[in-house]
Formats: C-alpha cells, sequence, structure tokens
C-alpha cells in the first residue's frame, strides 16, 4: 500500500473584515482623548466572538474523523496480514478469505488518502486567497498609511513639556482630523494586515510543503493504490495493467522521500524560529521596564515609573503626587504582564523544540519506509514468484504498516494536542466574554469589569486574561487628566516600546476611538503582547530613544537583563 503520513496542522483562517465596509460612527467630541470603556468592551467581544462561539471548522472537524478512521484500516489490514504470514511459510498456500479481506481493507486507504490529499489542497488555497486579500488591503490602505504616519512623526516631533492651550488644541484638531478622514483607520489596517501577512508567509510555506507532500505525491501514490485494488478485484484488469505494482511501489518510494525532505525543512526552519524567539526573549528581558520592575519594592513605584519611561522633571514631579497605593497596584500590574509576555515566548520556544524533535521523526519513519519500500520496489521489479519472495514480499508489506500505524498514531496524538489547544484558546474566549456580558455595553460597568478582571491577574492566569489585558493597556495608553493617568500611561507607553512597537503605532493606538479603530488596535496591542514585533537588532542599537510625547531621551547601555529574577533583584539592592 502508498505509505501516507499526516498533513500538517495549522489554524484556520477564518475571513477578515475589510476595514471600511459600513460608513464611520458619528464623530466624538473633538478634543477628546481616547474611546469609551463600552467602546473597548465591545471590540475585545467583537474579536473573541468567532472563537468562542466556533473554536473548530470544518477541516478540523473532517481530520477528527479521517485520522483514526486510517489508523483503524491500517491496524485491520495488518492483522490480517500477519495472520497470512503462517501460512505462507507452512506451504505457500493461497491466501483464501484472508487475502479477500486484505484486497477489500486495502481498497479503502487509496479513498482515505485522497481525501487527506484534499485536505491539504483546501488548506494551501485558504491561505493563498487570505494572502491576497491582506496584499489588496495592504495596497488600499498605503496612501492613508503614509499620510497618518507623516501627520504623526509631526505631531511627535512638535510635542513639548509645557505647549500653550492654543498649541494642544490644535494637536486634538489634528488628531481627531485623522479619526475623521480615514487616514488612522487606514494606518491601522495597514500595520495590523502587515503583520497577518508576515504569518500568513510562514503557513503558506508550510502548507506548500504539504501540498507537494500529500496532494502531488501522495495523491499519485493513491491513483496507483486505486489501479492496484482494482486489478486485484478484476483479473481481466491486472491483466491489463501488469505495472501497477511496480508504478505502486515507486510512489510509496516517493512518498518516503517526501516526508525525508519535509522533515529536513520543518527542522530547518523550527532550529530558525527557535534561535530568534530567543533573541526576542532576551531583548525583553533586557529592556528599561524589566530593569525598572526588577527594583519596584526597594526603588519604590513612583521611581520606578520615573526610571522605565523618559519623563522630565515636571512629569515626575506629577507622577510622585499619585496615590501610593494606585501606583503599587499600576506597578504590580505591568510586572505581571511583563512575565506574561516573557512567559508566552518561552511558551513559543518550547512549541518551537517540540515543532524540531516532530520533524527528526518524521525523518526518522521517512528513512524507515524508504528501506522496506525500496526492497518491496526491488522484489516487484525482480518479478520473483518463489514462495521465499511472496513471503518476503508479505512480511515487508507488515513491516510498513506497523511503521505506518506508528505514524498515523503520532498524527492521532497531534490532532489530540492541537484539539486541547484549541479548548484553550475558546476558554480564553469565553473568559473575556463571561466577564464582559454583565455589563451590558455600559461604559461604567464596563469599565469596572476590566479593571476588576484585571485587578485579580496573576502570572497563572494572565494567559486566560489577554484580551482585557490588552483593553487595559490600551485604556492607560490613552488616559489623560491626573497625576495617576500620567503614570499608567508612562508604564504602558514602556511597554509598548519594550515589545517593539514605534512611537508612531502607540501615537495611533492611543487616538483610536471608533469601534473598528479599536478592534484593529486592540489587535495590534495582542500581537505586541505575544512579541510578535520585538527586534532584537534594533533593541541592541545603541543611541537615543523617544517616548510617544517625543519629549526625553534614553540609552540601551543602561538595560539590564532582570526580567524573571524581580525578586532577587530587589533583595540585592
Amino acid at each position: 500500500m502508498p505509505l501516507t503520513g499526516l498533513a500538517t496542522s495549522f489554524t484556520a483562517l477564518p475571513p477578515t473584515t475589510p476595514w471600511r465596509q459600513h460608513p464611520s460612527p458619528p464623530s466624538p467630541t473633538a478634543g477628546k482623548a481616547g474611546a469609551d470603556a463600552a467602546v473597548l468592551g465591545g471590540a475585545v467581544s467583537r474579536i473573541v466572538a468567532d472563537k468562542a462561539e466556533h473554536p473548530f471548522g470544518r477541516i478540523r472537524a473532517l481530520e477528527v474523523v479521517l485520522y483514526p478512521a486510517w489508523m483503524l484500516a491500517v491496524t485491520a489490514l495488518n492483522a490480517v496480514r500477519a495472520a497470512q504470514l503462517p501460512d505462507f511459510l507452512r506451504n505457500g498456500g493461497s491466501a483464501g478469505l484472508l487475502s479477500a479481506w486484505s484486497i477489500r481493507i486495502g481498497a479503502a486507504l487509496p479513498v482515505l488518502a485522497a481525501v487527506e490529499a484534499g485536505v491539504a489542497i483546501v488548506r494551501f488555497a485558504k491561505v493563498v486567497r487570505k494572502r491576497g486579500r491582506l496584499d489588496a488591503r495592504i495596497r488600499d490602505a498605503a496612501a492613508g498609511h503614509a499620510q497618518c504616519e507623516a501627520a504623526l512623526r509631526r505631531r511627535l516631533a512638535s510635542r513639548a513639556e509645557a505647549a500653550l492651550p492654543a498649541e494642544r488644541a490644535m494637536r486634538q484638531q489634528q488628531r481627531q482630523a485623522l479619526r475623521e478622514n480615514g487616514s488612522l483607520d487606514a494606518f491601522l489596517v495597514y500595520r495590523h494586515s502587515c503583520a497577518e501577512r508576515r504569518d500568513c508567509g510562514g503557513k503558506l510555506f508550510g502548507s506548500a510543503l504539504t501540498l507537494s507532500r500529500d496532494a502531488v505525491v501522495q495523491g499519485a501514490a493513491a491513483a496507483s493504490g486505486a489501479a492496484q485494488a482494482v486489478a486485484n478485484l478484476v483479473p481481466t484488469v491486472a491483466a491489463a495493467l501488469p505495472w501497477t505494482g511496480i508504478v505502486g511501489c515507486a510512489t510509496s518510494v516517493a512518498m518516503s522521500i517526501a516526508h525525508i525532505a519535509t522533515g529536513i525543512a520543518q527542522r530547518h526552519k523550527a532550529g530558525k524560529l527557535r534561535a530568534e524567539l530567543t533573541r526576542r526573549r532576551e531583548a525583553l528581558r533586557q529592556s528599561p521596564l524589566a530593569a525598572a520592575l526588577a527594583g519596584l519594592e526597594s526603588n519604590g513605584a513612583a521611581a520606578t515609573i520615573c526610571r522605565a519611561q523618559p519623563l522630565s522633571t515636571r512629569q515626575q514631579g506629577i507622577v510622585g503626587q499619585a496615590d501610593p497605593a494606585q501606583l503599587q497596584k499600576t506597578t504590580a500590574f505591568y510586572r505581571t504582564v511583563m512575565e506574561y509576555c516573557d512567559g508566552r515566548l518561552g511558551g513559543a520556544i518550547k512549541a518551537a523544540k517540540r515543532e524540531r524533535r516532530n520533524a527528526g521523526r518524521r525523518i526518522a519513519y521517512g528513512s524507515g519506509t524508504l528501506m522496506v519500500n525500496g526492497a518491496a520496489l526491488g522484489l516487484t521489479v525482480a518479478a520473483l514468484t518463489t514462495v521465499t519472495a511472496a513471503t518476503a514480499g508479505l512480511g515487508l508489506a507488515v513491516i510498513g504498516g506497523v511503521l505506518g500505524l506508528c505514524w498515523l498514531g503520532f498524527a492521532v496524538w497531534k490532532m489530540i494536542r492541537c484539539w486541547k489547544e484549541r479548548h484553550e484558546l475558546q476558554d480564553v474566549a469565553l473568559t473575556a466574554k463571561w466577564a464582559l456580558e454583565p455589563a451590558a455595553g455600559d461604559d461604567a460597568a464596563t469599565a469596572k469589569a476590566i479593571g476588576t478582571a484585571c485587578a485579580r491577574v496573576d502570572d497563572t492566569s494572565a494567559k486566560s486574561y489577554r484580551h482585557l489585558i490588552a483593553a487595559r493597556v490600551m485604556q492607560h495608553l490613552q488616559a489623560r487628566g491626573s497625576a495617576q493617568a500620567l503614570a499608567e500611561r508612562s508604564l504602558a507607553r514602556a511597554l509598548m516600546r519594550s515589545l517593539g512597537a514605534d512611537a508612531e503605532v502607540v501615537a495611533a493606538i492611543e487616538s483610536a476611538q471608533t469601534p473598528e479603530q479599536c478592534r484593529v488596535a486592540l489587535k495590534l496591542v495582542l500581537r505586541h503582547l505575544d512579541g510578535a514585533f520585538i527586534d532584537p537588532e534594533r533593541a541592541r542599537q545603541t543611541g537615543p530613544g523617544r517616548d510617544a510625547d517625543g519629549a526625553s531621551e534614553w540609552t540601551v547601555d543602561d538595560r539590564m537583563p532582570l526580567l524573571g529574577r524581580t525578586a532577587d533583584a530587589a533583595s540585592a539592592g
């Protein structure tokens, strides 16, 4: 039989919403700093709605049926073939009833292989279609993005510590104009679409490998397997197609080589990803915010905030006037968030290691089946008709079937693991949904729900509250009007800069106000929390850095790798 493998699993790719489907809602009051809590809560609910209700797609549901059925069929076929061996060893007798069952069961395998090939084609087509949509969206938003980026840079460059009321009013009008003319929407959509396209590139590589293996090579193997099944059932067809056995063995050899090639490519990619994630984690641990939070207990909350984000003397004085208890809660929250981000990168590193090990198993499986299929091809080409040759061929088929059964068992294990991960993602989405549902869109109730949830977040529960953490960070970025608001905004900006956000992105997120702007801005915050934008090369460069106000400077030379060792550093200080 053609030995087949498991299609590489990919997360379902739901269609994304165009950035300008409906007319914009009525413009908020000019000069308002940010979005209401109800708007942020509604944006979170929109993000989690599909994941909370539909964690599994149709393709995933099909795989849940496909691979256990395939494993059952291979188990039955191996049992029948193993039962035939004693008869061949004793007297070389005919297979009889067992041989008929072997033919019937073997006829089902090409059908299962064809289904898997169809799954690979559908997955590849979905990735290609999504990349096409993202390319179109990026092209449509490019002009607005360039316009908004230039305006944001002018605003950042013109900000001063003590601007005159007229200057502040002018900047408020400029911010409102960006919201109303669509350029802020285009900026946010452009940045998020570019990030999605980078993800799409990685998925396209994997789905192309799967397509070439499970659709092209395995498609040929399934066709030859179907021809063999027909030849075994219809003697006239067997006489007309004497080459089916050789073609079947040759396609099985090609399938083994495809597994080896796929494993080598996946192993190389996983190794590169692991190294990149490790560099990102080190860059995060060496950020100014990590160094500042490490000395929280010894230096105090106000001093920690002033170290985390460049602040002028006047701003430092304002932070010092805030309620110490509230400052302590805020800094504790951001230390938890930094630990969460560090843990996310750590989990991604473990996943890359696991993928590298899985690639090694694929190479081993492909090498084992290559030897078996190569030997079977040699016997078929030699056209030996002795009892010894027939017994050896049946023995090779049993060995190959056992290898295939082991690989299918591994595939089912990966499917179960993926199923658990999907349920975990659904639980995270439901956590956000359940936390916001009682508020029912009320602004004060939504703000209280987000604040209450984030107040009880710790390093073990942060993953379950990731959407609410993102909303809280965005609230802090948009906070204005008090000493506590300045402290929150400073820590939120320091977090975003540590996670790789440039000043323009931070300023755009601060300006988001409409439901659509907040939805895309929250998605950007979530991606930053996952460490997707950390640039280790840029983090190692020395020189001046600019906060979101464009006022102060810091140097990377002052960074210390203290994240994850905050308690030790505090006691040492």
